[in-house]
Order: structure tokens, then C-alpha cells, then sequence
């Protein structure tokens, strides 16, 4: 980077040359030639220019003018000139010895950049050893931004129960203040007793940007905000019983907060029984990318306060988050909607009783819902791994595996809860840690009263009871195959491969007779939910005894006694549809219909008699023709054979006419 170069001309001479450094502003050298000029020099050794290419800058020291060195460059004052670059706390008495308190001094350069409508930046050059503050900073008005020399440049609090950086809205309006900044820096707040490092309230358009926080009672409060960010941020939480990061809005409904993104940043609770991120009221919009909650008693507290349909957390998306170390649960939920983790590694001690992840209803469930967990891992402790007591939740594509100290199956992996509904698990692999075998009793169990559940086409290795208990007495349960635990293989009626390492006691798909009055058969019962909305039949076999058994919304019928295989009928002993029967004699009393129309019957050997006086009386109108009383079928072929007769007769006596020209053609 080129060099920038003063030269003042006057009584004495002053060179300066500017050095831009990697962070901060760049700071100037001085070559002083005579005592005068050192002495004129000790005012703007540290004078700071953003001037980035190589000029060279006339000064007329003893007028204050300043004259840039270009065509068009116009005259301005020094004083005018300086004001251009940061406002640093020195320059309002700051010392920064470690000793002196510097609260007010630093306070009244955040005052001073609070007096531009477009704020300013509040620069701390480094210090040995720290710059302390005894009380709280203050900042209330617009486009404050407290930028620090170094990384390591420090401000180390001792205020007792104080907050230490309070940003604060209120005196401005409804709207609160905007376009606020806090860069580099270490903020340390040893031994103290109360309060927050960094707390936000009406705050909007805030970055937190490369700032470490140690030693913290509670690292960070935002309330009532809109758009904040921390980026590549770090936080160290002493205190137990505190949280790292509030994210909330006023109980009462006053206000809502939107928008926290938290960038490659960690929450370090170091296992002192700190939580890790609070999140309660009605603050939406949490996104998490790429960071880390380390030894966090509980890393995400989750709730709902007001227990009112207008104050409840919703919307997270965190995705490539590292939960390790938690000595509790990674997840404590009564409330939030609309809840993401994708290739998340969500995990808790093995000392810890669980479940890892929690979600139990708020005021009637009605605002727990919509929980996804795509990819990652739910690992860890000693219980459940995912208790889901709430409406609709996805699970698909993780790995779920207990701690290696957990009881031999003392707890499922996955339970679904009575009053949860709408539940999708699919694609996952429960059972296994690290290579090695643990103890879940099932991967999955679904409690009496939930509804809508479906879980097929997991991997269930290393469950030790079963892969799925059903106690839902409901409707629309789905626990299906495509599973499997450590054991021999065998088949299961679905024809997919279910392990298993005994079949002693229950199994998993059972075969019943719940048919009273009917000798035993192999059933599948399946139901719609409604009463006798559902029928299904199957023919069964009884010693060679067939019957045709339906189902009917749980009332078991026998429709016909007399069932022979491969026959269809719709009223007992007729028979209908049997292709077969075609090529071969129909049994007596059998016969084929189409469209209900019977188109082939038995054959006998005779026809049945006729009945009636209409019908006698025909068969007697032919000349000395008689039938008997039966009208048998020799009395109808007499009666035909008379016909015949007859009708030669009529063709005898019409040629006769022709002949003596009596008739035509």
C-alpha cells in the first residue's frame, strides 16, 4: 500500500507519512527536524487520514488551512478537515491505563458522534492494559458505531449488576434507533454480579461484527429489535441460570422482533449451567448459519410467556449448527412454529437423562407446530433422543443414536406424544453411536391418542425391544416396514427383511382371530377410522370346509357356508364368474348368468310341465288333437305333427287353385 505524505509549510516544518495498517484507520509517523517541530508534532502524531493512493498534502500551519494537492482541490480549514475521521476516546480524556475509570470520557465521545444526524464512529485505539468502565455506555441516538483498533483491543467492565453496552430506542419513538455498530473488540466483565454485556432494545439495522465477549453474567439481551446480525462473534458465559443470547419481545404485546441472523459465531457456556439461546414471545425470524453452542446446559429454551395466540416465537432456520457438550437438553420447546435444523449435530452428554429434544405443547398445543429435522445427527445421554408432543413434525434423513452409557432399553429413540398429529419419519438411521450398538427399546413409539402418524423405511439397527410399538388407539397409525435390528434375519408379512434377535413374545405385525363363532383364520385388519366404512372379505378354508368371511367395520359376518374355491357369488349356493366352468357340466341345480340373466342351466331329460287353461286350449285347437292334463312332451310333439299335416294339406289345395285358374301367383 502506497504512502501519504504531509508537508507543512511555516515557522517550523512537519513531515508526516501515513502507514495504512491491516485494521483501523492508518495511523501517521512523524520525522521531525528541530525541536519546534517535534514539539508542533506531538498534536498530530496520531492523526488519521482514510486516504488509500500516494499525494502529497500542503498545510499552512499558522493559518489551519488545507490544501489537497490536486487539480480543483479547494482550501479548507484543519479543523474541518479533522473532524473527517473518527472520534476517538482519547480525545475526550479516556486513558485506558486500566486503573482510571474512562465511563464518562467514553460516554462523551458517544454523545458527541450522537450529535451528527448521520451518527459517527466512536474509535478506540489500542491501550494498554484496557480501557475500564465502572457504569453503563449509553447509546440512544442513530448510526453509532464503537469500532476498536484491535481485536484484542480491550474494555473490561466493573460496574456489579450494570449492563454494560445498552442501546436504546425508546426516547427516539415508536420506531427506536437505527444503523448501529460494534467492531473488533474484547469486552471482558469479570466478577460481576448482574446485568448484560450487549443489550439491544428498540434497536434496528445492529451488527455485532468479530466482537468477543468474555466472562459474561449474560452475553447478550435483544428485545424488541429488528435486523440484527452477529457475525464471527464469540461469547463466554460464566453465570448459571442465565442464558448467552435473549432473542424475545415484550410479554405484553406491545411490540414484536424480526430478524436475528447469527453468523459463523459461538455461544460458549462452559457447562457452569448456563442455557444457551432464549427465544420467547413474539420474535420471528431466527436464522442460524454455520455456528456453535458449546457446553450449554440447555442450548435452546423455547417458549411462549404470554401463552396468548399474539406472542409466540416462530420461524428458524439453522442450518450446519454444532450443539456439543449439553449437560441437559439441546432442546427445551412448550411453543414455536415453523422450526428448521438441516445437517444440524444436535448432541448432549451421556450423563445426561434427556430427552435431548423436547417439544410438549403450550395452551392446547394450538402453537407448537411444523417442526423439521433434515440430515445431521440427534445424539447423546441417557433417555429419549426426540420427545414430539405437538402438531406436524418431519423427521428424515438423520442419524439418532443414544449415549454408549443409557440403560439397556430403557428408552425409545423417537416418542410421539398423545396429543401429536400429522408426524413423517422416513429415511433415518436410529440405533447405532459411533459403531457401536446401543439401547433404545424401539426406535420409534406412538402413545395413545395421536393421530396421522407415518414411519416406514427407517434403519433401525440396534433397538433392542422392536422397531415400532403402536399404543394409538386412533385412526391413520403407519408404522411400516423397511426396518430392521440387530438379530437373524427373517421375513416379515409385508415381505421386506425385519432382523430381529427373538421372536419370543410379541412381534411386531401379529396375526389374530378375533372372529367369534368361526374356526381360527390368518386375518390383516384395516380400518378407515369410521364405523363400518370399511368392508373386506376373504375366503377361508376349515378342513375343507370353506367360508366367505367379511369385515365390516370390525363386525365379522359369515355371508356363505357353502363356499367353493374360486367361486364369486352374490346369493349362497349360485354361483357367478367361474370361468372355468364352461368346459365342464354344470352340477345340478347350477347355472351361469350374465347381467344377472342366466344364459346357461341344467339339462334334464324332460321339460317341466305346463300349467294354465289359456295354454291347454292351445295345444287342443288342432283337429282331433287331445293333450292330457300334464301336457308331457309327447302331447306337444303330437300336436306338431298335426301342424305338419295341415300345413301339406294348404299347400295341396293352393296348387289345386292355380291349376283351374281360380288363384294367381
Amino acid at each position: 500500500m502506497p504512502d501519504v505524505s504531509i508537508v507543512a509549510r511555516g515557522p517550523s516544518s512537519l513531515r508526516m507519512r501515513f502507514r495504512p495498517g491491516l485494521v483501523g484507520p492508518p495511523l501517521a509517523e512523524d520525522d521531525y527536524a528541530t525541536q519546534g517541530e517535534a514539539e508542533a508534532g506531538i498534536d498530530t502524531e496520531k492523526v488519521m487520514s482514510p486516504l488509500r493512493t500516494k499525494q502529497s498534502i500542503l498545510v499552512n500551519a499558522k493559518s489551519g488551512t488545507w490544501l489537497q494537492n490536486g487539480t480543483g482541490a479547494v482550501a479548507r480549514t484543519m479543523d474541518a478537515k479533522l473532524k473527517e475521521f473518527s472520534i476517538s476516546v482519547k480525545d475526550f480524556g479516556a486513558v485506558g491505563d486500566g486503573a482510571a475509570d474512562d465511563t464518562a470520557a467514553i460516554q462523551r465521545a458517544i454523545d458527541f458522534a450522537q450529535t451528527f444526524s448521520a451518527g459517527g464512529i466512536v474509535y478506540f485505539p489500542r491501550s494498554e492494559p484496557y480501557y475500564r468502565c465502572a457504569g453503563t455506555l449509553n447509546i440512544t441516538g442513530h448510526g453509532v458505531t464503537l469500532e476498536f483498533e484491535t481485536a484484542l483491543t480491550k474494555l473490561v467492565f466493573v460496574n456489579g449488576a450494570l449492563d454494560c453496552i445498552s442501546v436504546d430506542g425508546t426516547s427516539i419513538g415508536s420506531a427506536g434507533v437505527y444503523n448501529i455498530t460494534i467492531r473488533r473488540g474484547l469486552i471482558d466483565h469479570s466478577g460481576k454480579t448482574g446485568g448484560t454485556t450487549i443489550k439491544l432494545y428498540k434497536a434496528n439495522n445492529v451488527l455485532l461484527d468479530r466482537v468477543q465477549v468474555n466472562n459474561a453474567y449474560q452475553p447478550y439481551d435483544f428485545n424488541f429489535v429488528n435486523n440484527v446480525m452477529t457475525y464471527f462473534c464469540q461469547a463466554n458465559i460464566v453465570e448459571s441460570g442465565q442464558f448467552a443470547l435473549r432473542f424475545r419481545a415484550p410479554g405484553d404485546g406491545s411490540g414484536r422482533s424480526d430478524v436475528l441472523t447469527i453468523i459463523n459465531s459461538v455461544l460458549q457456556c462452559g457447562t457452569t449451567g448456563a442455557d444457551g439461546i432464549e427465544w420467547d414471545g413474539a420474535a420471528h425470524t431466527l436464522r442460524i448459519f454455520g455456528s456453535s453452542i458449546i457446553g450449554a446446559r440447555d442450548a435452546f429454551v423455547i417458549k411462549n410467556t404470554a401463552a396468548s395466540a399474539a406472542n409466540f416465537p416462530s420461524f428458524l432456520y439453522a442450518f450446519d449448527l454444532e450443539v456439543d457438550g449439553t449437560t441437559r437438553k439441546v432442546i427445551s420447546a412448550s411453543s414455536g412454529r415453523q422450526i428448521n435444523f438441516t445437517n444440524c449435530d444436535l448432541f448432549c452428554l451421556s450423563s445426561a437423562s434427556g430427552p435431548v429434544i423436547d417439544v410438549s405443547p403450550d395452551t392446547g398445543a394450538s402453537y407448537t407446530s411444523s417442526w423439521r429435522f433434515d440430515g445431521g445427527r440427534i445424539s447423546g445421554g441417557q433417555g429419549v433422543l426426540l420427545s414430539y408432543n405437538a402438531k406436524n413434525l418431519t423427521v428424515v434423513g438423520v442419524t439418532l443414536a443414544g449415549g454408549a452409557n443409557a440403560g439397556s432399553g430403557s428408552a425409545p429413540a423417537i416418542a410421539i406424544g398423545a396429543v401429536a398429529s400429522d408426524i413423517l419419519i422416513s429415511g433415518n438411521n436410529i440405533g447405532s453411536y459411533w459403531g457401536t450398538t446401543v439401547n433404545h427399546s424401539y426406535a420409534v413409539t406412538v402413545a395413545s391418542g395421536a393421530v396421522r402418524v407415518f414411519a416406514d423405511g427407517n434403519n433401525c439397527f440396534g433397538c433392542v425391544t422392536g422397531e415400532m410399538q403402536n399404543n394409538a388407539s386412533g385412526s391413520s397409525i403407519l408404522l411400516g416396514g423397511g426396518i430392521n435390528r440387530l438379530g437373524v434375519a427373517t421375513k416379515s408379512f409385508l415381505g421386506t427383511d425385519v432382523i430381529r434377535t427373538t421372536i419370543a413374545g410379541a412381534v411386531q405385525y401379529q396375526i389374530i382371530n378375533d372372529a367369534t363363532g368361526v374356526s381360527a383364520q390368518a386375518k390383516w385388519t384395516l380400518s378407515t377410522g369410521t364405523a363400518n366404512s370399511f368392508r373386506s372379505g376373504s375366503v377361508i378354508d376349515n378342513s375343507g370346509a370353506p367360508y366367505y368371511v367379511v369385515n365390516g367395520g370390525g363386525a365379522i359376518t359369515i355371508e356363505y357356508n357353502d363356499v367353493d374355491a374360486n367361486i364369486w357369488r352374490s346369493n349362497a349356493a349360485v354361483e357367478k364368474g367361474r370361468l372355468d366352468t364352461l368346459g365342464f357340466k354344470l352340477p345340478t341345480g347350477r347355472a351361469y348368468f350374465v347381467n344377472n340373466i342366466q344364459v346357461v342351466g341344467a339339462r334334464d331329460t324332460g321339460w317341466t310341465a305346463m300349467t294354465g287353461t289359456g295354454s291347454k286350449a292351445v295345444l287342443a285347437a288342432a283337429a282331433a288333437g287331445t293333450a292330457s292334463a300334464a301336457y308331457t312332451q309327447s302331447d306337444l310333439q303330437s300336436a306338431l305333427n298335426r301342424i305338419a299335416a295341415l300345413e301339406a294339406r294348404l299347400r295341396s289345395l293352393d296348387a289345386a287353385l292355380f291349376t283351374h285358374g281360380l288363384i294367381g301367383v
